[in-house]
């Protein structure tokens, strides 16, 4: 653990210096934090969308739900 505390409060100090490619190398160290969040609102954008909503194709093939319910942009849906 006091060698995981070490090696990031070095890298930490050397992304407060000035050099070249700064901008690139701490995008590259914040990525894997940003992308599963960019990802999981991806995902969700495509199963709640309002023309080919596969939740709403799936629940409506049950019976659950009538196909045309746009699950977004309905302020009755908006509780839920």
């Amino acid at each position: 653990m006091v060698g995981s505390i070490l090696v990031g409060l070095i890298v930490a100090l050397l992304m407060n210096k000035e050099f070249p490619g700064r901008g690139i190398v701490r995008a590259l160290i914040l990525f894997p934090y940003v992308a599963p969040s960019y990802f999981y609102c991806f995902c969700l954008a495509i199963c709640l969308n309002a023309i080919e909503c596969p939740l709403t194709m799936t629940l409506s093939k049950i019976g659950l739900m009538n196909i045309t319910t746009d699950l977004i942009n309905d302020p009755n849906n908006a509780f839920f």
